[in-house]
């Protein structure tokens, strides 16, 4: 298994608004949390905020157009939302893992890219750092670090 995690505190944000807003957000909501680097984000099958439905993400992270379509795989709200990787037909080995800890004072957010096989396949696993050097590690990383604070004050202006 390879896994990418990156940890962030943000004061004043709770792990229930992002659940709340990751699993039932539109593309317009995307974009103003954060003009030119968010595109898209909508749900593309199913009921938003439910598992087994699906979403679009597109977004630049770094200089690095990201779009892809995943499957809600886990959904616990303020704790832990859980997107895979899709393609028509069948789900790639790739997750999107977004795990909260709320405290008095703010959230503890872990997001992690987790790739890899079960079983038999495990010996392919090292086929997934190839696709992540230190460029894109550093650039989501970063991402990560932005997005949240972005999100806390585009909440706070959005209820204000």
């Amino acid at each position: 298994m390879f896994s990418l995690s990156t940890r962030v505190y943000v004061k004043g944000l709770s792990g229930r608004e992002i659940t709340d807003f990751l699993s039932t957000c539109d593309d317009d909501s995307f974009q103003r949390w954060w003009p030119g680097t968010h595109f898209q984000l909508h749900t593309t099958r199913g009921v938003p905020g439910t598992i087994g439905s699906r979403i679009l993400l597109d977004e630049m992270v770094g200089d690095r157009r990201v779009k892809m379509t995943c499957e809600v795989m886990s959904l616990v709200p303020g704790q832990q939302l859980v997107w895979q990787l899709r393609r028509p037909l069948f789900r790639l080995p790739v997750k999107l893992a977004l795990r909260f800890q709320d405290d008095d004072t703010g959230v503890q957010i872990e997001q992690s890219i987790e790739a890899g096989f079960q079983g038999a396949g495990e010996f392919l696993d090292p086929v997934f750092k190839l696709f992540c050097p230190e460029s894109v590690a550093r650039a989501k990383e970063e991402h990560v670090r932005a997005e949240f604070p972005r999100l806390r004050d585009f909440l706070r202006q959005e209820a204000g």
